[in-house]
């Protein structure tokens, strides 16, 4: 902020805008056979075939940076001459460069994705069956996003990183921005002899998939319902991760510099995409359904489940998860960013069984129809725990992955306060103590970057509550109207924000420990835009 007031540019980035092309094919191919074995017993099998080509640039605009061999992989195509940057071999001595040898994918094809389906159906007797089912699922029809777009990279498109000396002080003023905020970006900003950022796929890339399985009792229940009980897991590989391979490790320190502890000190950060995440999931389902009789149908469901990856959904973020080790990637699997461990809902539709050809009144005159017959009521009711979130620590001494706070001893980051959970104090935030100087370590210097795990706590749940009510108005056979009156979260149950989760906020004590009733940390300052109850009223017209 003092470098901001002052006018004094520390670091800065800017890319050119050549325009990138990218496109990508799919071919899928599907058989199934479903055989009566006896009958009670039904089995269908079924083999999905998908191939999807890795990202294509349509004119062959785009690089790979092979961080293994050192590499910079120009593809084959009518750009493959394309001019490096006038200072690229000075900046980076080790790196080749490759011209036309790759193709314009720049990676091989992952041919091999067959996709298995079984489903087993067994009649134990007239009211009950039982089924299994398994297969296997692929995605590679989905966008990877634009961060890393091949097509950023040298020679294509230029990103110079302006970083103030590595020697210089932190009050000196960068040599690429001599005057400053006010004078903006220097002109020649693309001949500088400044890094330039590399795009770096990994040449194992292979589509993500799923794995997924289920057992399944359902039973027929008297007054048209029946009720579902279930066993369903899943396992999830080569999932989407954008790994910098030329990160420095967690190293405590006070003098410490990441740019000196990477592998290789001149290359800078990379921005790679790689398909080595991974997730598991179980979880038990039951439903009870009643299908339309007398005028009523309903569903009601609950699931209790935990999902863990290592990796979160890279195109819209994933708030909480991140990477407790920077060389290796399997420290952050942790309950998923989309883990919700208790989720019930429910509907309901009710034909109010008034007026004529209703059950009750069905002989009633004109003017009393219009009034009490012809009703339904109409609700959804949903209840599911909090999705988890990650406490940030504060003053982590050297460089660390994540920066997170010092668990105290028998204590539970997700317990509630001695009072109960409220706004003003969501969890106990005496759980948790900032991480102890590296003076007062003595055999863990680890704890100088904290040693909380990711994911600890659960923002707030949902309970909400929709309903609404319809009224039908016959006026001639082919004419008819109807009124709707609706109410979202009828309850005006309050939907509140994620408390604070940043130690930072807090107010410590001499041991670094959270003072109840003072600071931000852990409270909810709010609560989720557009969730108030709303009402609204509507007249339709059929005809």
């Amino acid at each position: 902020m003092a470098s901001f007031l002052l006018g004094d540019v520390n670091w800065g980035e800017i890319s050119t805008d050549n325009f990138i092309s990218s496109q990508k094919w799919g071919y899928s191919f599907y058989g199934q056979d479903d055989w009566k074995v006896t009958p009670k017993l039904t089995v269908s099998v079924g083999l999905r075939y998908e191939l999807f080509s890795p990202i294509n640039e349509g004119f062959g605009r785009q690089s790979n940076f092979n961080f293994d061999t050192l590499t910079l992989d120009i593809p084959k195509g009518p750009n493959q001459n394309a001019a490096l940057p006038p200072d690229f071999a000075t900046a980076f001595p080790m790196v080749t460069v490759s011209r036309g040898v790759v193709s314009s994918y720049l990676i091989p094809w992952d041919k091999k994705d067959f996709a298995p389906r079984i489903g087993i159906a067994y009649n134990l007797h007239s009211k009950t069956v039982i089924r299994i089912g398994y297969g296997v699922f692929y995605g590679g029809e989905e966008n990877q996003g634009g961060n890393p777009n091949r097509g950023e990279s040298a020679p294509f498109n230029i990103s110079p990183i302006l970083d103030r000396s590595a020697t210089a002080s932190p009050w000196s003023v960068n040599q690429y921005f001599t005057g400053g905020l006010q004078a903006g970006y220097p002109s020649n900003v693309f001949t500088l002899p400044a890094p330039v950022s590399f795009r770096a796929l990994a040449q194992d890339f292979r589509n993500s998939l799923v794995h997924k399985w289920n057992l399944a009792i359902q039973h027929e229940l008297p007054k048209q319902m029946a009720l579902e009980v279930a066993y369903v897991g899943n396992h999830q590989a080569h999932g989407l991760l954008q790994p910098n391979q030329n990160n420095c490790p967690n190293t405590p320190g006070l003098a410490v510099n990441c740019t000196t502890l990477e592998p290789q000190p001149l290359i800078g950060s990379l921005f790679g995409t790689a398909s080595f995440g991974f997730g598991n999931y179980a979880g038990m389902t039951t439903k009870l359904e009643k299908r339309m009789s007398n005028g009523l149908t309903f569903l009601a469901s609950y699931t209790y489940g935990h999902a863990l990856a290592n990796s979160g959904t890279t195109l819209s973020g994933s708030s909480g998860l991140g990477t407790i080790d920077p060389t290796n990637y399997g420290s952050s699997y942790a309950t998923a960013s989309w883990d919700i461990r208790h989720n019930f809902t429910s509907n309901l539709s009710y034909q109010v069984p008034f007026g004529k050809g209703k059950k009750y009144g069905t002989n009633m005159n004109a003017v009393t129809n219009a009034i009490v017959g012809n009703w339904q009521v109409n609700a959804v009711l949903t209840l599911h725990t909090g999705q988890p979130i990650t406490l940030d620590g504060t003053n982590c001494q050297g460089q660390f992955g994540l920066c997170r706070p010092l668990l105290l001893s028998g204590m539970n980051p997700q317990a509630a306060p001695a009072g109960g959970r409220t706004p003003s104090e969501w969890f106990n935030i005496q759980a948790v103590a900032q991480a102890p100087r590296l003076a007062a370590l003595s055999s863990d210097p680890i704890l100088a970057g904290g040693n909380l795990g990711i994911q600890s706590n659960n923002a707030p749940g949902t309970k909400n509550l929709d309903f609404n009510i319809f009224k039908d108005f016959v006026v001639t056979e082919r004419f008819k109207a109807q009124f709707r009156a609706e109410a979202f979260n009828l309850f005006n149950t309050p939907e509140f924000n994620s408390p604070d989760t940043s130690l930072s906020d807090a107010v410590l004590n001499t041991a670094g420990v959270p003072i109840a009733g003072q600071g931000n940390f852990g409270k909810i300052t709010g609560t989720q835009s557009g969730t108030e109850r709303h009402i609204q009223f509507a007249i339709r017209f059929q005809f």
